[in-house]
């Protein structure tokens, strides 16, 4: 009796310590699989607590059976405490400057708080009111950040309109090759006007307004209470254009053409006067694009085409259409607008301006050349070199809606350069 109770124990203990072993074993399997990147801290007797430091013995690097190293816990001093939070929050240069993101209350860390922050890991701040002036200057600063933000969130996911949405289901409907070749028949004989260029300027002076926000808030308090809005001035046409030329003639000093089409790009508005039969919005404003071969996906809200009668034309179906490879933008029917008029305009009435400044007028708004395959192989290797101006000028219309607050005010000297300009480029009047 008693051997057999001898044997039990002993296959007793025999089991626990395998089961003991096989503990281990999957501990050490599971520790390398779910913390791979650990190992070179465990052999260094590193952890993640910065309220422990660890020593491992010489020899546990050579303790395979056991598993797991074995580590001695050691409490850090006060001061190695401090440190290793202040290392691994980031917070040092924070705590040094005193700094806050209220804009409503002004910080001071007192003189002492180095040696208090020994005890503490943070200052003490003292809160002081701000006077009015103080809030006001704040508040704009936090605005000025915020106004950037949320142009890059605008850009990131544009939100369109339901007015916005049909002007686009319009233009890409309703701009045929037919539809272009009636538009250049009707304005393209430039029998309505014949005027200076400053005269023509004087025509869309007053026909339509845009709208400049400068970024930055209008504050003032009234019995108490502070109300805030975002500056935004209506300026004219005309004062749109001389900011665009003012800002091309920053980009580009030694291009002085530049300069003049700067000036003139906002011309193609005639199209909304009466004498030229107030055309509809879809018909002046716009993306371009060419006409005559297949409607490219990077066409802003391309999805529109499918109500485009052109799309079922079997001679415009293909990428190229009825064009060939590298015939030149000139050779190509685009969609018709303000641009393309003031384009034929321009041409027909022998300007000696430079074939790259008629290719930037009319390529204003092709926004889809500099991303589309297809559109590029109609290019010549003329207008390959002439693209770059007319990305500038669009970049410059763009910028002067939205940072050109003041620059389209023509002063004195403006107007004696823009004069020269004109007697250099263009005739002493123009057939519109």
């Amino acid at each position: 009796m008693s051997l057999n109770s001898d044997r039990e124990d002993a296959s007793s203990t025999t089991s626990s310590i395998s089961s003991t072993h096989t503990t281990l074993w999957a501990s050490s399997l599971l520790y390398q699989e779910y913390t791979p990147t650990l190992d070179a801290d465990t052999e260094a007797g590193r952890i993640s607590d910065p309220f422990m430091r660890q020593e491992m013995p010489a020899d546990s690097s050579t303790d395979v059976d056991k598993g797991l190293p074995v580590h001695k816990v050691v409490s850090l001093t006060e001061t190695e405490m401090r440190n290793r939070a202040l290392e691994d929050l980031s917070i040092v240069g924070e705590v040094e400057a005193g700094r806050n993101s209220d804009p409503f209350a002004r910080q001071e860390t007192p003189a002492d708080s180095s040696n208090d922050m020994a005890q503490r890991l943070l200052p003490v701040r003292k809160v002081v009111s701000l006077t009015e002036a103080e809030m006001i200057s704040n508040l704009q600063r936090a605005s000025s950040t915020a106004s950037l933000i949320d142009e890059e969130e605008e850009e990131e996911e544009p939100s369109v309109s339901p007015a916005m949405e049909l002007f686009y289901r319009l233009n890409c409907a309703r701009q045929t090759m037919d539809f272009v070749k009636r538009q250049k028949a009707k304005f393209c004989t430039l029998n309505r006007f014949r005027m200076t260029p400053f005269e023509a300027l004087s025509l869309v002076n007053e026909l339509e307004r845009c709208e400049i926000r400068d970024k930055t808030l209008r504050c003032e308090i009234r019995d108490g209470v502070l109300s805030c809005k975002l500056n935004v001035r209506t300026v004219t046409l005309v004062e749109h254009g001389f900011a665009t030329a003012e800002i091309l003639r920053e980009w580009y000093p030694e291009e002085t053409w530049l300069h003049l089409v700067g000036l003139l790009h906002v011309l193609g508005h005639l199209l909304a006067l009466k004498d030229f039969e107030k055309q509809p919005l879809w018909a002046i404003h716009g993306e371009t694009f060419p006409l005559g071969c297949r409607f490219d996906p990077d066409v802003a809200f391309a999805q529109y085409f499918t109500a485009n009668p052109d799309r079922r034309k079997r001679a415009y179906s293909t990428r190229l259409g009825i064009y060939t490879a590298g015939c030149g933008l000139d050779k190509v029917e685009l969609s018709w607008s303000g641009n393309e008029y003031l384009y034929q305009a321009l041409s027909r009435n022998k300007t000696r301006l430079p074939k790259s400044a008629l290719f930037a007028i009319r390529c204003r708004s092709f926004d889809s050349l500099e991303c589309s395959s297809s559109y590029k192989q109609l290019l010549s290797n003329e207008d390959a070199n002439y693209v770059p101006f007319a990305k500038a000028l669009r970049k410059a219309s763009e910028h002067a809606t939205s940072h050109g607050v003041g620059k389209g005010l023509p002063t004195d000297d403006m107007l004696s350069y823009y004069t020269r300009l004109m007697h250099e480029y263009l005739p002493r009047k123009l057939m519109l």
